[in-house]
């Protein structure tokens, strides 16, 4: 269900590594639930919170430099994934309740392989077309978030949640340096800067 398979692939592999991850992490999320594991749930969330959206920015900046036309429509389901989560983000913190974390876990692997193989596939096509092959023109990096949210939630937008620079590369970045710790580095309002 929400396990990476080969037809999920795009063809272009910085991409598609950086979907490996989220769903190596969903599927995680998943273990936690089944092994009752609770107080594992906060970090992988804090992980996915902060990969998913420096992840959209990487993509973003890619289709933007390569002239996608569907980006603007790419980066508002970008943007429907953002509020949703926030709407269910409250039953996750302080102390996530089992039912929020099933919720959640159903949510997000249909959000990503309905993603993956639609928006994504077409962004694909597209950058493929163009000579961005499977090791070529990727992302770069999702680059650091900034201004992350407290949790409990606040409306104030950071001053630049969606922005970094860098050549494309394979590998996926690491994790957030203080995934789970509290923080939420999913804003409110992404901005555009």
């Amino acid at each position: 269900m929400s396990q990476w398979s080969d037809d999920l692939a795009i063809g272009v592999e910085p991409v598609d590594a950086q979907h490996r991850l989220l769903y190596e992490k969903v599927a995680e999320l998943r273990e936690a639930m089944r092994a009752n594991a609770l107080d594992r749930v906060p970090a992988i969330l804090g992980f996915l919170e902060g990969y998913a959206l420096r992840h959209f920015a990487a993509e973003e900046r890619l289709m933007e430099d390569r002239g996608y036309p569907g980006l603007a429509g790419h980066r508002a389901l970008h943007d429907e994934f953002t509020r949703e989560y926030l709407r269910l983000k409250p039953g996750l913190v302080p102390v996530p309740r089992p039912s929020a974390v099933v919720e959640l876990s159903d949510w997000l692997g249909a959000w990503l392989r309905d993603h993956v193989r639609r928006a994504d596939g077409e962004m694909g096509r597209f950058l493929r077309a163009r000579g961005a092959g499977p090791a070529a023109g990727g992302p770069a990096p999702p680059a650091p978030v900034r201004a992350p949210l407290e949790r409990g939630g606040s409306d104030a937008a950071p001053a630049s949640g969606r922005s970094g620079d860098g050549p494309g590369s394979a590998s996926p970045p690491p994790p957030p340096k203080d995934a789970g710790a509290g923080q939420s580095p999913v804003p409110a309002d992404p901005g555009r800067g």
